[in-house]
């Protein structure tokens, strides 16, 4: 890791993973000393794939149902802990941890 915190992947991992030069990569923690780096594509297979199976045949309305039961099981998740303050962008950053951005 550089002085600025930049990180630079080996060529070889590079070309392993399928990383193009000039690709749009995305980065997460997975904990202490641990993260993962993504590229645009996977993320959204990784979003994707967590869609329930059974669906009415409009993906469109099927995520914007999911994105519902996911927001609602969220908010009773804080209605059970403190609530956030107004303004705070607490639920935001639990929907992304929840789908792992």
């Amino acid at each position: 890791m550089k002085e600025k915190g930049r990180t630079t992947l080996p060529a070889g991992l590079q070309r392993a993973c399928g990383f193009a030069p000039g690709a749009d990569l995305h980065a997460r923690p997975l904990g202490p000393g641990r993260f993962i780096v993504e590229n645009s594509d996977a993320v959204m297979e990784r979003i994707w794939s967590r869609l329930p199976s059974e669906s009415n045949g409009d993906a469109i309305e099927d995520l914007a149902e999911w994105r519902t039961m996911t927001d609602l099981a969220r908010q009773a998740r804080l209605d059970d802990t403190d609530k956030p303050d107004e303004g705070s962008d607490h639920r935001q950053e639990a929907l992304l941890e929840s789908l792992g951005l």
